[in-house]
């Protein structure tokens, strides 16, 4: 009869502990595009290394998630907190401190490893239902001081999203209509700037400069990730209301992430092939998959370099024909080798694929009939003169030159463990092609020889 108690509380127990994973999977922000089961097998290994360097007496029972992060109520910038679940005679505040003195840093915060023995705090189950429901304490307090605050909540708009001060400001805005009415004429200004629609939040009987503003709309993008890093609008449902309006006035903007409890109007996703005129042949398909792969990769990068996505396929595409595609590879490269994040490895080397397959001279003839008898052994080009050989295989140097450093550029980033910027390399190639422009073309370099030029091939 003991060992059919036993059992059942063994199976209570990995109920209890089974549950609150599940939900942590659910609410969970993904850190650096790892998940709760990713990180807990992370902090696993690193706590094994550990132990097994300090030949510490410890098994490793479990690992869980745990703190503000586990249910989705963390601010900017929090530390990770997970349980450590151990057997052994090692005592928990040894342990703790041994597991903690290096400051380990895991997607970019600090982790923060709490040590359980079986010996001094009894099952883990029993644990963890205790930080359950100081959590649900603490998220039903953070919605009450939000409901309880008497608040007004009214809209910006700003000349410049990046510095307020940089041009015009406007705020206390009452009505949606009038603030999309502000950044439309600013917008069609032509500003140099990247105009911005956000929200102000200010608190009955506050000084001012204690006010909490957002901005929603930068540019052509709302990105409501960052909302839960500012629980006076992510707990606050007339501060949801108010970007939820925004989001319904730009219906052409582009939406990264969701809000919470709150339906905001369905609306399609443009077709891209179909919207864009430039879509005329693989190479200008092959441009936009490479644009949109890397906004969703980093839309903050994105977001903060590029102006006119149109205008940045139409570069793209222009590269892909004419076999300028190395900065391409090169940055698809980087975020294969340095991303933990298996889709975007996944994506990253299906575009590579992609580039390595196509091939632009192939294009050209198709286009043009103009190519180096590379496609039909058909000449129809001429022979360089030496000259101009020898300028060409100069321009050659000087733009491989230029591409060691852009290389040193991202080396350097790496190292400050930025992630690769596709619009650094593409501000870089526009000083390429600029010295490349003197540079007369091959079809009008080649003068008619008696014998064909032979056949080359591309790898």
């Amino acid at each position: 009869m003991a060992k059919d108690d036993t059992k059942g509380e063994s199976l209570n127990d990995a109920a209890v502990i089974s549950a609150f994973k599940d939900k942590t999977k659910e609410m969970f922000h993904e850190l650096d595009g790892m998940d709760p089961e990713t990180i807990e097998a992370n902090v696993k290994n690193i706590v094994q290394g550990i132990v097994n360097d300090y030949g510490m007496d410890v098994t490793i029972e479990d690992v869980v998630v745990s703190g503000s992060r586990c249910r989705g109520m963390e601010e900017k910038g929090a530390d990770l907190d997970v349980v450590l679940y151990y057997s052994g005679s090692v005592r928990e505040d040894d342990l703790f401190n041994t597991l903690n003195q290096g400051n380990i840093i895991m997607g970019g915060v600090k982790l923060d490893i709490n040590t359980i023995s079986q010996e001094q705090h009894g099952s883990l189950s029993e644990y963890l239902t205790g930080v359950e429901a100081y959590l649900t304490e603490k998220q039903a307090q953070i919605i009450q001081e939000a409901q309880q605050h008497n608040t007004e909540i009214t809209y910006t708009v700003a000349e410049c999203g990046e510095f307020h001060s940089m041009g015009a400001y406007y705020e206390g805005i009452a009505t949606i209509e009038e603030a999309k009415a502000l950044f439309e004429g600013i917008r069609e200004s032509h500003s140099n700037t990247i105009p911005a629609v956000g929200i102000n939040i200010h608190e009955a009987g506050t000084p001012e400069i204690d006010d909490v503003q957002m901005d929603v709309l930068y540019g052509n993008s709302i990105d409501l990730d960052d909302l839960r890093y500012v629980p006076q609008i992510w707990h606050d449902q007339e501060g949801l209301s108010k970007i939820g309006q925004i989001i319904d006035a730009f219906p052409d903007a582009k939406v990264v992430g969701e809000l919470p409890g709150l339906t905001v109007q369905d609306r399609a996703q443009p077709d891209m092939d179909a919207v864009k005129p430039v879509y005329v042949d693989e190479a200008a398909k092959l441009a936009a998959e490479i644009d949109r792969f890397s906004s969703d990769f980093d839309p903050y990068e994105y977001k903060d370099t590029v102006d006119n996505w149109e205008l940045q396929v139409q570069n793209i595409a222009d590269d892909i024909r004419n076999g300028n595609s190395a900065d391409y590879k090169k940055y698809l490269g980087t975020v294969i080798e340095e991303s933990d994040n298996i889709e975007d490895v996944r994506k990253a080397a299906e575009l590579l694929v992609k580039l390595a397959e196509y091939k632009p001279l192939a294009k050209v003839e198709e286009l043009e009939e103009v190519n180096l008898n590379q496609i039909d052994n058909v000449l129809s080009n001429t022979v360089p003169k030496s000259e101009e050989r020898r300028k060409n295989r100069q321009a050659e140097q000087e733009r491989l030159e230029e591409l060691q450093r852009i290389e040193e550029e991202e080396r350097k980033r790496r190292a400050r463990g930025e992630r690769p910027s596709l619009r650094a390399r593409l501000a870089a190639k526009k000083a390429i092609v600029a010295a490349n422009s003197a540079v007369p073309q091959r079809e009008t370099q080649r003068q008619v020889q008696n014998e064909p030029v032979k056949p080359q091939i591309e790898l």
